[in-house]
């Protein structure tokens, strides 16, 4: 998906920043799941964030490495970018299928494609604990073979 920015528009003229950079580039599948938001506040996840699954609830919650409750495995990337009121439950899709750009994928907190969650890689966990999620490297437009 393609995004604008509005930056000036004062009725004679507009300026726009369009950004055709995009997250799910090819053959992609999505899956649908609960998500509570128990964080207390209002809460606005971005497309592309890593998704995992409470065990005991099977609610999907943002993929953490330092949970215990089984949302510190990935199951897939959040579709679009989603707003929560506070303590609002939503139906959300994620991505657990197809080719991703890496450099859009989003984290929580300080965790990284190399953290660690018992003994491999967020990365790997990604590729590996999903249906068939491949990172794929993109640049936007900046060649003019796009390589």
């Amino acid at each position: 998906m393609s995004t604008q920015n509005v930056v000036l528009n004062n009725g004679q003229q507009a300026i726009i920043q369009t950004s055709t950079a995009k997250i799910f580039i090819w053959a992609n599948r999505t899956i649908n799941g609960t998500f509570v938001n128990s964080t207390g506040s209002p809460l606005v996840i971005p497309a592309g964030q890593v998704i995992g699954r409470i065990a005991s609830s099977q609610n999907m919650a943002i993929c953490k490495s330092a949970a215990s409750d089984g949302s510190q495995y990935p199951i897939g990337l959040l579709f679009e970018t989603t707003t929560f009121a506070t303590g609002e439950t939503k139906q959300i899709t994620i991505c657990n299928k197809g080719d991703v750009a890496r450099e859009q994928v989003v984290f929580d907190g300080t965790d990284t494609f190399a953290t660690p969650v018992l003994l491999r890689s967020l990365e790997d966990r990604i590729t590996g604990d999903t249906e068939g999620i491949h990172l794929v490297p993109t640049t936007e437009l900046s060649n003019y073979d796009n390589q």
